[in-house]
């Protein structure tokens, strides 16, 4: 093996080691271990099966790796929040003004099999006329935070969760779902509104959040105004592009009393 290639695996080495304690049974802690180097060294992407095939393992042990998926000898979010430590004690995080810079998007990403969960038919909104208007796949939101120096900035990313088509995968997983004004709304923007939510609260610090002008609607600024400190200071501010199509009202006038529906808007 190359030189290269040895610093790398135990540079990854020291950063699985970190995870132990996210695990209560050794053995699942091990084939933890086995499904990262998996992830690492496939070459295709063919689930399960292409970590068999790179990692050289018995094809008797299928059975054995799915059954890591259903253990519950350990904690997805567990595992979220130990990475979210890691990262900030050991990345050149960038700051301004004592505020770290996340940065989230969605991105959708095509599959071939209609029927796994969470495939659905989507809409492409990109500009590329190179991708297909519609495609059968998953739709990921991705949060990350802004690591480098000045020359070099680059995301590395804290979480990501599928945000359409799983509406019975997160009631199985116990995820609440995001409401505003009081009432339950279900949407691509708000559930990205939510896991942002989650990420500044795990990571206790006042955060600037960057998305594109798509996520630039009210449900959005009404979920993250609701993330304060003890203090009661905000600790997430977002910085996005008004859409292009925005209008600005002011408050509606008083109700006069007379016949008819009373006006929603100002001038």
């Amino acid at each position: 093996m190359a030189k290269g290639g040895q610093v790398m695996i135990h540079e990854v080495s020291k950063l699985l080691v970190g995870f132990r304690d996210c695990f209560s049974r050794t053995a699942a802690f091990e084939w933890f271990v086995i499904v990262i180097m998996g992830f690492l060294s496939r070459v295709d992407h063919h689930g399960v099966t292409s970590m068999i095939r790179w990692l050289a393992l018995r094809s008797g042990l299928y059975t054995a790796l799915l059954s890591f998926f259903r253990a519950d000898s350990w904690c997805l979010k567990d595992i979220q929040k130990r990475w979210q430590h890691i990262v900030l004690s050991a990345a050149p995080w960038v700051q301004i003004r004592d505020r770290y810079i996340l940065i989230g998007d969605g991105i959708k990403i095509s599959k071939e099999a209609q029927k796994m969960p969470g495939v659905k038919r989507l809409h492409q909104e990109s500009d590329n006329s190179g991708k297909p208007e519609y495609i059968y796949g998953h739709h990921h939101g991705v949060l990350g935070i802004l690591a480098g120096q000045v020359k070099k900035l680059f995301c590395i990313p804290l979480c990501a969760e599928l945000h359409e088509g799983v509406q019975e995968l997160r009631q199985y997983q116990g995820k609440p779902l995001p409401v505003v004004d009081g009432k339950a709304k279900t949407s691509v923007t708000t559930l990205m509104a939510s896991m942002a939510v989650d990420l500044v609260k795990g990571l206790c610090a006042p955060c600037l959040l960057i998305l594109d002008a798509y996520f630039a609607v009210g449900p959005v600024f009404l979920i993250l105004k609701q993330v304060v400190d003890a203090q009661g200071q905000r600790l997430l501010h977002i910085v996005t592009r008004a859409k292009s199509n925005v209008v600005g009202y002011e408050d509606p006038p008083p109700k006069t009393g007379h016949r008819g529906a009373p006006r929603k808007y100002g001038g």
